[in-house]
């Protein structure tokens, strides 16, 4: 195989035969120490593996160097040099970033026992107890919550989970999963069939003929200095859930027509020029893609209530009447698209048999990434709190308002305060306080929790009635906040 170590044909690693090409019957590694294979020399290895002892290159068996760092073996041959500062250790040798075992742990050297403590708020017990528990022989599920990317951590944190499954998976038994929650049922469907300015149906790339000003890739600014003059927004409410709350407002406020496609009257839609009622999931034909990348059919339970209509009936009908019909308005035809122009969904639709898509075109071989360690900011002066917010437990975004059975359970948005932090401001469980950014304040009651790490203030963000995306308001990362006792 290109780029990989001499195997040995006779297996055993005992190189003895004189010519140590790469043998396509070969089933060992060469691994005996002083990588004679019997001629005499300091073997190397090249691209081509046809001749892959070379007294010149270095020390055979060895993956491939890097003579100047990450990226620069892109010379005929993966070069071996006794000058080198980089290992290439991913299994084609290309040197595209990924660090080998020893920078890992070299990397790992500041997260003491007391380091990881101090940063996380567990106990020393508590994550040796999980670190043994997770080693143990078992298929192993990592789940996260998509509040991570609102740390401005994310890329970072996912990375670090990596680094943890591929030293897990190599080193045990059992497989290891990473789960990042989505927001809503389809949102893996959503960004699979392109619905991102990032990628075409399938994670296909853009062609350059889009070149480099598509004006998808920033709709907020575009709408605002003019770009964009009609918007069409569908099954969402910006308004109310985009961190960057005051300049959503603006962009559309500024565009000069503006859609909304929905099934609630959402601020959002409070603000458009046209509404088009949409359908719930109960009334609609299709499929969704859950978070495990199953596709799953979806059968319609009644009608369409009132003058609402499919998010596919309602695009269909715009294409008329824009004088660009579709060939065909069936959802099967639809799908049958899907499968000839998307080849990761080839096989999954219509979703009756559940049946999970696979990555095509990745990269399978895995790889280390360190990142630098992070800096920490300095805290703003007054604002000694730090938010945090995500889903309530039975509600997600703010439509499941509209079920009582879930407003009866979780009627309320509650805050939720450390018992340390609370005894210092003299602050109670049933207690209302105002929560101030630098740009807006929001009131609520709270409650007691020891989840609820000192110095961090957890609020719910699915009531419309507070507006916690207008205390970011585009600030990354926990937003510094200060809180105070009402009445």
């Amino acid at each position: 195989v290109e780029g990989t170590p001499a195997v040995c044909p006779s297996g055993g690693g005992d190189c003895a035969d004189t010519n140590e090409a790469i043998h396509p019957d070969a089933t060992e590694v060469c691994d005996d120490i002083d990588n004679d294979c019997a001629d005499g020399t300091d073997e190397g290895c090249d691209d081509d593996g046809d001749d892959y002892c070379d007294a010149d290159m270095g020390i055979a068996g060895e993956p491939a160097l890097c003579p100047n760092g990450w990226g620069d073996c892109d010379d005929e041959v993966a070069a071996v040099n006794p000058g080198a500062t980089e290992v290439c250790d991913d299994v084609d040798n290309d040197c595209d970033g990924e660090v080998d075992y020893g920078e890992l742990i070299q990397s790992l050297a500041p997260y003491t026992a007391e380091a990881a403590q101090q940063a996380t708020g567990l106990s020393d017990e508590v994550l040796t107890r999980a670190a043994k528990r997770f080693g143990r022989t078992a298929d192993r599920y990592i789940l996260i919550g998509n509040d991570i990317f609102d740390s401005g951590q994310g890329e970072d944190v996912l990375n670090a989970l990596l680094n943890l499954s591929i030293l897990v998976h190599h080193g045990a038994e059992g497989s290891v999963s990473i789960f990042p929650p989505r927001e809503h049922c389809n949102s893996q469907g959503v960004n699979d069939m392109g619905c991102t300015p990032d990628f075409l149906p399938g994670y296909q790339p853009v062609p350059d003929h889009f070149g480099t000003n598509n004006p998808a890739s920033d709709l907020l600014e575009n709408c605002t200095n003019g770009t964009i003059k009609f918007l069409h927004i569908a099954g969402e409410d910006p308004v109310h859930s985009y961190y960057k709350g005051e300049k959503v407002k603006n962009a559309l406020n500024t565009v000069p027509f503006l859609v909304v496609q929905d099934v609630y009257m959402t601020d959002t839609a409070k603000m458009a020029d046209v509404i088009l009622p949409a359908t719930t999931y109960a009334e609609k034909e299709g499929s969704f893609t859950n978070m495990t990348r199953h596709v799953q059919k979806v059968t319609p339970a009644t009608l369409p209530q009132g003058q609402s209509r499919t998010d596919h009936d309602i695009f269909t009908q715009l294409a008329n009447v824009f004088g660009k019909p579709f060939p065909s308005s069936a959802v099967s035809d639809v799908q049958d698209e899907i499968s000839k122009t998307v080849p990761i969904y080839n096989g999954t639709l219509p979703g009756s048999k559940s049946v999970q898509w696979a990555p095509d075109g990745f990269k399978q071989n895995p790889g280390f990434r360190v990142t630098e360690a992070r800096q920490e900011t300095s805290q703003k002066e007054g604002f000694a709190f730090k938010l945090v917010s995500n889903n309530h437990m039975f509600h997600i975004g703010s439509y499941t308002q509209h079920a009582k059975a879930l407003t009866d359970i979780g009627p309320d948005c509650v805050a939720e305060l450390n018992p340390e932090d609370a005894r210092a401001l003299g602050i109670g469980d049933g207690d209302r306080i105002m929560i101030e950014s630098d740009m807006h304040r929001v009131e609520v009651p709270v409650i007691l929790s020891t989840v609820t790490a000192k110095g961090m203030v957890y609020v719910p963000k699915n009531w419309v009635a507070v507006q916690l995306n207008l205390l970011r308001n585009g600030e990354e990362g926990p937003v510094s906040i200060k809180i105070s006792k009402l009445g």
